[in-house]
C-alpha cells in the first residue's frame, strides 16, 4: 500500500493506493499485532468452553522458560523478570513495596509474605534488595505442583520457600502478609480460592493487577500470549469488582487503598489503529475492547488488628 498526501490552499488530503482489499488490509493487520502483543478473544459462554479451546497452562515450555529466566535474576544477568520476559534496569513494585513496608512497621519489622500465584518468586527478586533492611523476611510462594517442586528444587534459599497448599503455608509462615497478584483471573472458581485465602485470617493482604470491572458481570476469554514470550493461550476472567470487595468485608477486611492506575492495562482485542478501518465500511466493532484491559488493586487490612 502506498500513501500520497497532498496539500494546497485551504485543503489537505491523504489517498491510499493499495492492490489489496480493505478486508486483507485488516486481515493482516491484525496478524501482525497478534505474532507481537498479548490480546484477547471472546467472550466465551463460560470457563469450560474457554478451557477447551486454549493449549494451557501446562505445555513444558512455559515452566522452562519460567525456569530460564529467574536463573538470569539470580545469577544476576537481569533485574528482574515478568511472566518470563527480563527487565534489565531495576524498577521496584512502588505501590505494592509500600504496602509490604507498612505490613512490615506495623509488625516490629518483620514481614512474613504468602505470595499465591508467585511463579518462581518473581515479586520477591524484583522488590528483594528494599526489603532487605528489614528485621526478618520471609516469602513463601504457593503455586501448582509443578511450580512449586521446581521452584523448591533450584530457588529456595533462607528466605525464598515454595510450597502447593496455601492453608499450609499461611500457617506455618505465621504470616502478616497476604500477596494474591494477576492470579485470581486465571482461576475455575476465584471467589471459592479467595474464600479460602481469607479465612486464613492473614491481617494484610494485598489483592494486586486483577482484571476487575465495576458494575459489570464477569465474563471469560480467552488469552493468547505471542511466539516471543511463549506462544500459549489459556482461559482468563473479567471479574466483578463489587463480588471481590464483598468477600473482603464478609471476612472482615477493609479497603485501606483500592488502586486503578490509568496507564495499567493488559492487552487488548485489536490495535486501536484498527479503528481506520471504519472509514472503508468494515465493522470493527465485532473484535472487543481495542483500549486494554483494566488492572485494580486492593491492599486490605483485617479489621479489629491495632494500628
Amino acid at each position: 500500500m502506498r500513501q500520497f498526501t497532498f496539500s494546497i490552499a485551504n485543503l489537505h488530503t491523504q489517498m491510499r493506493i493499495s492492490r489489496e482489499t480493505p478486508e486483507e488490509l485488516l486481515k493482516a493487520t491484525l496478524e501482525r499485532f497478534q505474532q507481537t502483543n498479548v490480546y484477547f478473544e471472546g467472550p466465551f459462554k463460560d470457563w469450560d468452553v474457554a478451557t477447551e479451546a486454549a493449549s494451557g497452562y501446562n505445555a513444558p515450555q512455559i515452566l522452562e522458560k519460567a525456569i530460564a529466566s529467574a536463573r538470569a535474576v539470580k545469577a544476576g544477568e537481569a533485574a528482574y523478570e515478568r511472566d518470563t520476559v527480563l527487565f534489565q534496569q531495576p524498577a521496584f513494585s512502588h505501590p505494592l513495596l509500600s504496602w509490604l513496608l507498612l505490613a512490615a512497621a506495623s509488625s516490629g519489622g518483620n514481614l512474613h509474605v504468602v505470595d499465591f500465584g508467585g511463579a518462581l518468586g518473581s515479586l520477591y527478586f524484583q522488590n528483594r534488595t528494599a526489603l532487605s533492611v528489614l528485621n526478618a523476611l520471609s516469602w513463601c510462594v504457593v503455586e501448582q505442583d509443578h511450580i512449586a517442586s521446581a521452584g523448591a528444587a533450584e530457588f529456595s534459599d533462607d528466605i525464598l520457600s515454595f510450597s502447593s497448599d496455601l492453608t499450609e503455608a499461611c500457617a506455618k509462615s505465621n504470616a502478616n502478609f497476604l500477596l494474591l497478584s494477576g492470579v485470581l483471573q486465571y482461576l475455575p472458581d476465584p471467589i471459592t480460592v479467595l474464600r479460602t485465602a481469607l479465612s486464613s485470617g492473614v491481617e494484610f493482604v494485598a489483592v494486586d493487577r486483577t482484571m476487575a470491572r465495576a458494575n459489570l458481570k464477569d465474563e471469560v476469554f480467552l488469552q493468547h500470549v505471542p511466539e516471543w514470550i511463549y506462544e500459549a493461550s489459556y482461559p482468563v476472567r473479567f471479574l466483578n469488582a463489587e463480588a471481590l470487595e464483598q468477600t473482603f468485608a464478609e471476612f472482615g477486611y477493609s479497603i485501606i487503598e483500592r488502586t486503578a492506575p490509568a496507564w495499567s492495562t493488559f492487552g487488548s482485542a485489536a490495535p486501536p489503529s484498527v479503528k481506520e478501518f471504519s472509514d472503508w465500511g468494515l465493522d470493527v466493532s465485532s473484535l472487543g475492547s481495542l483500549e486494554g484491559w483494566p488492572y485494580l488493586g486492593w491492599f486490605l487490612r483485617r479489621q479489629g488488628k491495632s494500628a
